[in-house]
């Protein structure tokens, strides 16, 4: 199956093709290709869970709503961002942002353990800006861009449910 992947960073095509581990469960490989890169990912796919298996061998989950209302739609968490996949009929499919580059949002339920950043503080992308602890795992949340932090919406201590807004960065361009 082929879809146009399109998104803030990146424009490109995916392929996924059904595969088998070497224990024999099925995944999904992923391959994308634009201009610039191509890389291939091993996708495991469960009832609730999407993971990613990187390069040196850990598995990334990602969060995902598996009854999402529309069936042409599926919902998922990148870099702390809600993100969509909608099919547009045929061969293809987009993805498109639900808030802005700089808005982060939970990937999943959890407990905020710690805010290092502070309103006003400036960030590089990737730079962590709190941690939120999930299923007895420290999950780091960086900023999706460079720039200012302008909201923190959650303080240490605080539950969160998936897609709850944790902080804006606001762009420093």
């Amino acid at each position: 199956m082929r879809y146009q992947l399109s998104c803030a960073d990146c424009t490109g095509d995916v392929t996924l093709s059904p595969a088998f581990t070497e224990d024999g469960k099925q995944i999904l490989k992923a391959a994308f290709n634009d201009d610039e890169e191509k890389w291939e990912k091993e996708i495991h796919l469960g009832p609730d869970l999407i993971q990613v298996k990187e390069s040196d061998g850990s598995l990334r989950r990602i969060a995902y709503t598996p009854d999402s209302p529309d069936p042409a739609q599926i919902n998922f968490f990148h870099q702390g961002r809600p993100r969509s996949v909608q099919s547009v009929g045929g061969v293809g499919g987009r993805v498109e942002g639900l808030q802005s580059e700089g808005t982060v949002c939970a990937p999943m339920n959890g407990q905020v353990v710690k805010v290092p950043a502070k309103v006003g503080d400036v960030v590089e992308s990737g730079e962590i800006v709190l941690i939120l602890e999930a299923m007895k795992m420290e999950n780091e949340v960086a900023a999706p861009i460079a720039g200012t932090i302008a909201d923190i919406s959650v303080a240490p201590g605080e539950n969160v449910n998936p897609g709850q807004i944790l902080f804006t960065v606001e762009s420093g361009e």
